[in-house]
C-alpha cells in the first residue's frame, strides 16, 4: 500500500466513500444552495444546480493535503449510516471515483 493510500485510508477514518456532488438529504449542501431537501432534490434532478469544484488551502478531507487546489463536494457514510459532507481534492476525486491513484503521489 503506498502513502497516498495509507493518507487516504487513515483520513477517511471508516467513512465509506458514497460519491461526488450534492446531496439533496446532505444538511451543509442545503445551506450552501440555500434550500430545503425537496427544493434542493428537484433542483439537482432537473439540472439547474451544477456543481463546480472551488479553489481553496483547505486541506483535502480524503487524503489531507494542504496543498491549495479546486476541492471538490462529496460525500460518504459511516457504519451507522450517518451523512458526512467532504470537500476532496481533483486526486482523490479521481481516486475515489475511478481507483486511480495520483502520479507522483506517495
Amino acid at each position: 500500500m503506498s502513502k497516498y493510500t495509507e493518507a487516504v485510508e487513515r483520513e477517511m477514518g471508516g467513512i465509506v466513500y458514497s460519491g461526488s456532488g450534492v446531496a439533496y438529504t446532505c444538511s451543509e449542501c442545503q445551506r450552501a444552495y440555500g434550500m430545503e431537501e425537496e427544493e434542493l432534490q428537484k433542483a439537482t434532478e432537473e439540472g439547474s444546480i451544477v456543481n463546480e469544484p472551488s479553489f481553496s488551502w483547505s486541506s483535502c478531507d480524503a487524503c489531507g493535503s494542504t496543498m491549495g487546489g479546486d476541492r471538490h463536494a462529496a460525500h460518504g457514510f459511516d457504519k451507522d449510516g450517518g451523512l458526512y459532507h467532504l470537500e476532496i481534492c481533483t486526486d482523490c476525486l479521481f481516486f475515489l471515483e475511478y481507483g486511480d491513484e495520483p502520479d507522483g503521489r506517495e
